[in-house]
């Protein structure tokens, strides 16, 4: 959309206006170029007609050190009984000088001065290019004599126009207009590469960069680095105009070589096309030599070389099929600007007739040209962060995947020796029970290692189900009116019965009796069954035959069960992974058995009831497990 608003802008904004004429079609004249540039205005006069040309267009003779002289008349038409105002450029002209005296008079010559070079006040209003203001014509008078000389380092060109003062505001109005809104887009999008460029750091966005660089030369061309800054630096403008318009082809190529990914499709031709820009950038050394038509004239030839070479390419690698159709088509987006760019260079040249608008549409060119580029930098971007999630997002799933396989094997091995051991015990007390010789008591023994070998498997099977319970996402809780106590006081029997632990319940921190109903909950009694077995069991494994305190504490609005030992504790860098599935936290000197599943599958089946497991900062002689459950019986469920 803002392409079409700048192209509409550019061909409508200045209509053409009846009172202003302009130097060739509408005022012919004659023309001499003085190859010494050192004859003056009298000796001019003298020329015989001979050595004066006619032309109705105005005249460019390139890259020269010779000076051009322009005679024509002014009539008195043309100022409509105003004072005239005399525009002259263009802005990167060295010296340009203006002469005008009545037509047929014989007095002296008034005199005018303006150049990018010239040290004084260019022009006789404050505006950004030069501007000089003509008497009207005194009644009777049939108009001005008028005569220019222009000399240059640069292009030898030389154009003037003579509007009325309503026209000249006009006319400054609206081409203001035009280029505030130009500049505007071009600092939005010089800004969003530069942006783009320190954020993500790509060589495309910073080929970008340096490419709307030239954003600075068409500022320079239209005057304005002069009319803003110019008082505080007088020749900038001139050096800037000279330097950009160098760098200005030679940034082009990498920004098209990195546009079409010649670093990967075509690295050989991506380092020719990087060699032809570096060289181009340097011609800039041969400004303060005072050779920069010559710089210009080889950046011309070596600019084309590598323009056929890269084009040349650029068909191989798609006809490779290295590149789409549609990136084909944008990569000839920068031949619009290189092709208005050599017309305009043609034209400074004086091989094709200069024309104002051929030689202003590379400008709109490189804005179009740059904001296409633009774009196509943000949707690369745009694909390759997307890719790039997709990939970091792979790789995730694909580490998960592999650490998922990892615990899975560790969790069958250890479940197999898990397993292993009760059976072990069973196997060897029923072969003991096969010799007749045992007394009765030798019998009982063996079928209590029997029923704690049996209890043993019984609670492996119930936590490897409940995790697979838990994990489902779809839990469904059987909750029913729990006698914690109850429920606690069984768990600590079965412990008790396979264990010489001095296990203690407490309630409120006070030794009780066990009482039916004194701590009622709404919950699945199996899994809490099983998360209070997975709190009890992981306590005598790190206890040894140290005591074991249980507490139920009772609150307003929840119950807090604490299950303390008194084991080594375990190692501070273990404490925020202690409820991560499959972990085994080895015990100072002793090997430590189990699955890894018993205290994470205690917080599931706490946090299924809309409690949590925590473990209370512990020390060396013990850790404390806290279990908190809401005392409501409108509990939150998980399903």
């Amino acid at each position: 959309m803002a392409q079409l608003v700048l192209l509409v802008a550019a061909l409508g904004i200045w209509p053409s206006a009846k009172a202003q004429v302009h130097l060739g079609p509408d005022l012919p004249f004659v023309w001499h170029e003085d190859q010494t540039a050192a004859i003056d205005l009298d000796e001019f006069l003298k020329l015989p007609d001979t050595s004066l040309r006619r032309s109705q267009v105005p005249v460019s003779l390139g890259y020269t050190a010779s000076a051009l002289w322009v005679k024509i008349f002014l009539p008195a038409s043309a100022f409509e009984g105003k004072d005239g105002w005399l525009t002259v450029g263009p802005n990167f002209i060295n010296d340009i000088v203006v002469y005008f005296r009545p037509a047929g008079s014989d007095g002296d010559w008034a005199r005018k001065d303006a150049g990018d070079l010239w040290p004084g006040k260019r022009g006789d209003i404050d505006y950004r290019f030069a501007v000089f203001n003509i008497p009207a014509p005194v009644p009777g008078n049939p108009g001005y004599d008028v005569v220019f000389r222009a000399e240059s380092d640069s292009a030898l060109l030389l154009k003037a126009t003579l509007r009325t003062p309503a026209d000249m505001a006009e006319h400054a109005a609206k081409s203001t207009g035009f280029w505030s809104f130009y500049f505007g887009l071009a600092a939005i999008s010089f800004g969003l590469a530069l942006l783009m460029a320190i954020f993500i750091r790509k060589p495309f966005l910073w080929s970008i960069c340096l490419f709307s660089l030239t954003y600075v030369l068409v500022a320079c061309v239209e005057g304005f680095v002069n009319w803003l800054i110019g008082d505080y630096a007088p020749n900038l403008q001139h050096y800037l105009t000279s330097v950009l318009n160098l760098m200005a082809f030679s940034s082009l190529l990498w920004m098209w070589s990195e546009m079409l990914e010649f670093k990967r499709h075509a690295p050989k031709i991506y380092r020719f096309v990087l060699g032809v820009a570096v060289l181009i950038a340097l011609l800039t050394l041969l400004i303060p030599l005072g050779r920069y038509g010559l710089a210009v004239k080889i950046q011309t030839l070596i600019f084309s070389v590598g323009v056929v070479t890269f084009l040349v390419w650029l068909l191989v690698i798609y006809l490779q099929k290295k590149i789409s159709l549609g990136l084909l088509l944008l990569g000839m987006s920068p031949l619009v600007y290189f092709a208005t760019g050599i017309m305009a260079q043609l034209s400074l040249y004086g091989l094709i007739p200069y024309y104002d608008t051929i030689y202003v549409v590379w400008q709109y060119a490189l804005m179009l040209n740059i904001l296409t580029v633009l774009g196509l930098a943000v949707h690369r971007v745009q694909t390759e962060n997307q890719q790039t999630r997709e990939k970091r997002l792979l790789a995730r799933e694909l580490q998960l995947e592999r650490e998922a396989n990892v615990y899975q094997r560790q969790f069958i091995g250890m479940v197999a020796h898990e397993f292993r051991t009760p059976l072990a015990i069973i196997s060897s007390a029923l072969q003991n029970l096969r010799l007749t010789q045992i007394n009765e008591a030798q019998r009982e023994i063996r079928y209590d290692k029997i029923q704690r070998a049996t209890d043993r498997l019984v609670q492996l099977t119930d936590n490897c189900l409940a995790d697979s319970r838990l994990s489902s996402g779809n839990l469904y809780l059987d909750r029913q009116s729990t006698d914690l106590v109850g429920l606690t006081q069984s768990v600590i029997e079965l412990f008790n019965t396979a264990s010489e632990h001095n296990i203690k319940l407490t309630i409120n921190g006070k030794p009780t009796l066990r009482v039916p109903g004194l701590v009622i909950l709404s919950a699945d009694a199996a899994l809490l069954r099983i998360a209070l077995s997975n709190l009890l069991d992981n306590a005598l494994k790190h206890t040894g035959t140290g005591p074991i305190s249980i507490d139920i504490s009772t609150f307003a609005d929840m119950v807090a069960v604490s299950i303390t030992d008194t084991g080594p504790g375990i190692p501070t860098e273990y404490a925020e992974r202690i409820f991560e599935r499959y972990l085994r936290v080895e015990s100072p000197g002793r090997r430590t058995s189990g699955t890894g599943l018993g205290l994470h599958v205690a917080r599931e089946i706490a946090t299924a009831h809309g409690g949590t497991l925590v473990l209370k900062p512990n020390h060396p002689q013990g850790c404390c497990f806290i279990l908190t459950l809401p005392a409501q019986s409108n509990a939150k469920k998980r399903k």
